[in-house]
């Protein structure tokens, strides 16, 4: 899949290094480092990836995902984040800041191209919609749609421990959407049962000991609640998020 791919680096070997290995695979590379603006060039050239290092800049590439994402021309444009030290907190934030995608260096190449792939394909199928749906506007086929306003509704299974209270702490805090809780023994019942249709099921993967198919399978047999894709939490501290 060929593209043009931003490599942006302060240290000048990194960037060759790295336009070596994308010039084999068919991309067009440009190199942005030093005092260069990572936005500037990025209203120029219109890449289709942003491939930026997490030192950049003396650690301003969480600032730079902000930047991009304030102009229209350049917020659709993923950016892939190569960290080398940053703590879970900082990966989260650059993630939040509009980063598609944050690997750990020393990143395997196969590994770091199938996430180019992934992310450019994506930005495809998205780019092809749009166009889809403005072709189908001009032609008269559909009206502007207006913009979505549904508040997500997110559903967390409650198994009343200590840690459960935690969770739903920081999910008050840190999840802007409606969050409703519900206990393991009524859960199955109101999904499958009552007109309600979260967008996401938080579930703990160790609630009470059981394995996720408890939940899983019997949601899946049912022809109404069969697209719903619980999120399954393994058992980890609450601090380990905020850090």
């Amino acid at each position: 899949m060929p593209g043009r791919i931003i490599v942006a680096d302060d240290v000048a070997t990194n960037r060759i290094v790295l336009k070596v290995k994308l010039s084999a695979a068919s991309y067009d590379v440009i190199q942005v480092g030093g005092p260069i603006s990572l936005v500037d060039e990025a209203l120029k050239t219109r890449p289709d990836l942003i491939l930026l290092d997490g030192n950049f800049r003396t650690d301003r590439c969480i600032d730079d995902c902000h930047e991009l994402n304030e102009h229209q021309e350049t917020a659709q444009i993923p950016v892939i984040i190569l960290a080398g030290d940053f703590t879970p907190a900082e990966r989260l934030a650059a993630l939040y800041a509009g980063a598609s995608d944050v690997l750990c260096k020393p990143v395997a190449d196969d590994v770091l191209l199938a996430r180019i792939r992934n992310s450019m394909r994506v930005r495809g199928i998205e780019e092809e919609i749009q166009m889809r749906e403005h072709t189908a506007v001009e032609l008269g086929f559909s009206e502007t749609k207006s913009e979505f306003t549904h508040t997500a509704q997110l559903l967390v299974v409650n198994g009343n421990t200590p840690m459960d209270q935690a969770w739903q702490e920081f999910l008050s805090l840190e999840t802007p959407c409606t969050i409703k809780y519900l206990d393991l023994t009524t859960v199955l019942d109101v999904v499958t049962r009552q007109n309600m249709r979260p967008d996401l099921i938080l579930l703990p993967a160790d609630i009470r000991g059981q394995k996720p198919t408890w939940f899983y399978w019997p949601n899946y047999a049912a022809a109404r609640t069969r697209a719903m894709r619980p999120l399954l939490l393994w058992t980890i501290q609450i601090d380990t998020l905020r850090r």
